[in-house]
């Protein structure tokens, strides 16, 4: 019976030629999951057509719950899909024009 192989691998970095040897910890099979994406610049965010909550709530700059709290009083429009909340990139400028216009 084979014994299950560790996935974190300890390795030299032989490319140093400095007297200190440097200890590169290499993880291999590492699970991605679609819940973890990198998160993006504000202008590449601002590019997409369709956010997600967690994208718009970024955008403008607010909490969640006050970003729910604008989608339940109309504020601001969204979509479902399945269960994802979405907002069209359209619909956040246009918020954010109506708040610009009563500041004034």
């Amino acid at each position: 019976m084979s014994t299950p192989t560790n996935t974190l691998t300890s390795q030299k970095d032989t490319s140093d030629t400095s007297d200190t040897s440097q200890q590169v910890i290499a993880c291999t099979n590492a699970p991605l999951t679609h819940r973890d994406p990198p998160r993006k610049d504000s202008a590449a965010m601002e590019s997409l057509v369709i956010h997600t909550v967690s994208e718009a709530v970024e955008i403008l700059r607010i909490g969640r719950s006050q970003f729910y709290e604008l989608m339940g009083a109309g504020e601001v429009r969204s979509f479902k899909i399945g269960s994802r909340r979405l907002i069209k990139h359209e619909d956040l400028q246009a918020f954010i024009e109506r708040q610009l216009e009563s500041a004034e």
